[in-house]
């Protein structure tokens, strides 16, 4: 007959032991210890200081791929990291715009099946710069085209025809199932 073992395991040393023989679980760190809300105030106001220094739109904050830096850079404990310099930005940049073109063109494969519908919209920069977005939507999710900036034109029918006319164009006349805009004069 064969011995079952018993449900209950013997272990020498009590779990969450520490040295003085307290159970560690029992020992509670303050909310700041906690959350560490000094780091966390010096990283938002370096934030803070790049957004500003850097003129950039706040809505940068918004991007998936912003927090997903923040968040890497969080996580990755690197001691002594030291950001890409712009040189290696500007080569290695090449190398993503093509790696996202490629992407791209899967995406871009579902225009010929199913269609694409172009949608223009216009808005104004901080520098106060009227810009116009073009953005394709399709069953997959949207893709930016392009940004016209629209400085000293008058937008009214006529331009807006030769800009849509010129994405069209791009994407492939074929492919558009519609153009669409916002209230444009």
């Amino acid at each position: 007959e064969t011995k079952k073992s018993s449900s209950k395991s013997s272990v020498s040393v009590p779990l969450y032991a520490t040295e003085g023989g307290e159970d560690a679980s029992k020992k509670r760190k303050t909310l700041a210890q906690a959350f560490n809300n000094m780091g966390r105030a010096e990283m938002d106001r370096r934030i803070r200081r790049f957004f500003f220094a850097s003129s950039l739109p706040f809505n940068v904050a918004r991007s998936p791929y912003w927090k997903d830096v923040v968040t890497g850079l969080a996580n990755c404990s690197l001691s002594g990291y030291v950001p890409p310099s712009s040189e290696k930005l500007s080569t290695i940049i090449l190398a993503e715009k093509a790696n996202i073109e490629k992407l791209l063109e899967k995406k871009k494969f579902s225009w010929i099946q199913y269609g694409v519908s172009i949608v223009s919209d216009g808005w104004t920069d901080i520098q106060r710069r009227p810009l116009i977005n073009f953005i394709a939507y399709s069953l997959d999710e949207p893709i930016f085209l392009k940004c016209v900036d629209a400085s000293g034109e008058y937008k009214d029918v006529e331009y807006l025809k030769g800009l849509f006319i010129e994405v069209i164009k791009e994407v492939g006349e074929d492919n558009v199932v519609q153009p669409i805009t916002d209230n444009a004069p």
